[in-house]
């Protein structure tokens, strides 16, 4: 019983490590990857947990479950613009917006007069239901 124990743990590993397109196998990876919304620092407030699985390699980042290179990340939305340092707690349509902590993460944010709705920028006057 151990031994097929021993043989899946390699086998599941190897296979893992085949998937890993323009990444690597680590079996303490980050719980926060690089991705096209984090593409320039890590996420501050990460716990720092081992999570095994496919790390991208220096210059990738995960986009959809795959590791592509950070230049061939999809822009921003419309009405949107990328920012170093964009808000924790952007104004969503539909949403009362609270207490949010001032700390500075790299996203797309809206522009000015624009407001988020799953995803896209548009018009607060376009919210269902108001903002």
């Amino acid at each position: 019983m151990i031994w097929a124990a021993i043989v899946l743990s390699v086998v599941i590993k190897v296979v893992a490590t085949q998937e890993c397109a323009n990444g690597h196998w680590e079996d303490c990876g980050t719980a926060c990857p690089h991705t096209c919304e984090s593409r320039t620092h890590p996420n501050e407030l990460c716990p720092a947990v081992c999570v095994a699985g496919c790390v991208c390699d220096t210059g990738y980042v995960l986009h959809n479950g795959e590791c592509i290179h950070k230049n061939d990340c999809p822009a921003c939305p419309a009405n949107s613009h990328w920012s170093e340092c964009g808000s924790m707690c952007p104004q969503i349509c539909g949403e009362i917006q609270g207490v949010c902590a001032a700390l500075c993460v790299p996203a797309c944010v809206c522009d000015d007069g624009y407001v988020q709705h799953y995803g896209a920028c548009i018009n607060p006057e376009r919210c269902p239901g108001g903002i």
